[in-house]
């Protein structure tokens, strides 16, 4: 298995593996730019030229300080419950421009709370939302 930061290359199958667990049908495309830009930090993990994982991190600059959040992560079905989700989170927080942040912060369901807090998370703010 490799960890590595996504690239133009992989859009295609970042765009399905992202519609696939989130049950989309969009057509959306990701942009070349989106790669390039420093505030984003896309890893995927790859197993035979396959990518089975992939997740966000986002830094955003506040008033005084930064933060990150954590986006996007899925792990393709075959490959769930093989660590595949716990190592590319980790793998995540371990990137230089986390050291910045005072904290990082996700969104998750109910059903994997548990997955997160093995990793050191903890239940923080409620998160409200509003949907365009």
């Amino acid at each position: 298995m490799l960890i590595r930061r996504a690239t133009p290359e992989d859009a295609l199958d970042l765009q399905n593996l992202i519609n696939q667990a989130f049950n989309r049908t969009t057509d959306w495309t990701v942009e070349e730019t989106y790669f390039k830009n420093p505030s984003i930090i896309t890893l995927v993990a790859v197993k035979e030229n396959v990518i089975l994982a992939t997740a966000s991190l986002h830094i955003l600059q506040k008033l005084d300080r930064k933060m990150g959040q954590i986006e996007d992560v899925v792990v393709a079905p075959q490959a769930q419950g093989q660590g595949w989700g716990h190592r590319i989170i980790l793998s995540l927080l371990k990137e230089e421009k986390v050291s910045d942040c005072y904290k990082v912060i996700l969104n998750t369901a109910e059903s994997t709370q548990a997955f997160y807090e093995k990793i050191g998370f903890e239940k923080g703010e409620i998160q409200m939302l509003k949907r365009n």
